[in-house]
């Protein structure tokens, strides 16, 4: 195992003759600009400087600060979640502390996130077992920097970050960064393949959704942001992990972002007030009108959820590719028939001009009633100077 140690305070001095020095290949701190090139023989490195490091895991070393730098590293430096570790874990693996009564109280955590789910016996702990001489573990859950073997053979699963702009994705094989609009991006594209990028500007991130339905293989699909993802649900501040995803899926249909409320509107009025009233009025006639084409079940369900003030916000989700493809399947067409039908007129400002993809998140939520999906929720998690929900 290889391991780069975050810290190099007198947390770290205490106990770093308790770690086995030849799986680390190097130490990470603030001072690395201005201290020696190496630590305790190892090279000493600035934050800034660890991108491209190959290694099983970055061990942080302080307590205090181990929240702060545990989403540095996820966030900042593209650290694969599963790979963070509190300092405890390692020398726990060590045999040097064993028992830690921290470690204890994170996989009392995950047996109580997966318990419930007729799961609880996947996972395993490390505390007293002879880990050693066990089979490997199908995959890995991280609980607050202790990681825990998971005997739960995970399914193929994305989830997309789409995104207009360079930035950095979460260093994870399950995420993955998906480029819409002008200009180039080393992502995947929503114009290449089977594609619908010449209306991004009119329908937002539902044309990398398009792409992602047309183009994708995956048995499981989720759709996050390049700033919005959704949140763990044992990690405050973390990325879902997949195996959080999967315990979840396992009793819910699709999960979705919280829930928000728009306090004195409706769902329809609150997007009357957000842009101009030339193409809240022009778009909201066409839809009403492609509505009385529907089902009787289908209309109830829009004219619900556009009276009420309720919606399932940005688009986001994680599912089953069978029902992803079901909600596109009948997504799509309203769409290309407002494209078709809504003259979006040069002179609307340019956020108004987004409107048909501004029903299209709302009408997301009118399909969930519609479909009567059990739904779970989570919170959007807010990345950098981003927003959870609006512009």
């Amino acid at each position: 195992m290889k391991y780069l140690i975050w810290g190099i305070g007198e947390r770290l001095k205490r106990n770093i003759d308790k770690v086995n020095r030849n799986c680390i290949i190097g130490f990470v701190d603030q001072r690395a600009q201005n201290d020696a090139a190496e630590y305790y023989g190892k090279p000493l490195f600035s934050p800034d400087s660890i991108k491209g490091h190959i290694v099983d895991g970055v061990v942080i070393s302080s307590d205090k600060y181990f929240d702060e730098i545990a989403r540095e590293c996820i966030f900042e430096r593209g650290i694969d979640c599963k790979k963070i570790l509190r300092l405890d874990f390692l020398l726990q693996q060590e045999g040097k502390n064993p028992g830690y009564p921290k470690m204890q109280m994170a996989y009392r955590e995950v047996m109580e996130f997966i318990f419930g789910s007729e799961r609880a016996g996947i996972v395993r702990n490390w505390l007293g077992a002879e880990h050693t001489k066990e089979q490997p573990a199908k995959n890995v859950i991280n609980c607050q920097g202790y990681i825990f073997p998971v005997d739960m053979a995970i399914p193929s699963l994305r989830v997309y970050q789409v995104t207009h702009k360079l930035f950095q994705p979460i260093g994870n094989q399950g995420y993955v960064p998906i480029g819409v609009g002008h200009g180039t991006l080393p992502y995947i594209r929503d114009h290449t393949g089977n594609n619908i990028a010449k209306y991004n500007s009119l329908i937002n991130e539902c044309t990398a959704l398009y792409w992602i339905w047309q183009n994708g293989t995956e048995e499981y699909i989720g759709l996050n942001h390049y700033r919005r993802v959704f949140e763990s649900e044992i990690n405050i501040g973390w990325p879902l992990q997949d195996v959080e995803a999967f315990v979840l899926l396992h009793k819910y249909d699709v999960i979705v972002a919280k829930a928000v409320a728009f306090q004195g509107y409706s769902v329809a009025s609150m997007l009357s007030v957000e842009i101009c009233k030339e193409a809240f009025e022009a778009s909201w006639k066409e839809l009403n009108l492609i509505f009385e084409t529907k089902s009787v079940d289908e209309k109830l369900a829009f004219q619900k959820v556009m009276e009420e003030s309720i919606i399932f916000p940005c688009n986001m989700f994680i599912t089953k590719r069978t029902r992803m493809n079901e909600y596109c399947e009948w997504l799509f067409p309203i769409l290309f028939q407002l494209i078709d039908r809504v003259e979006v007129k040069e002179e609307w400002d340019t956020y108004s001009k987004r409107v048909i993809g501004f029903w299209a998140e709302r009408l997301f939520t009118v399909w969930l009633y519609y479909s009567g999906y059990l739904v779970k929720q989570l919170p959007v998690l807010a990345i950098g100077d981003e927003r959870p929900y609006g512009k």
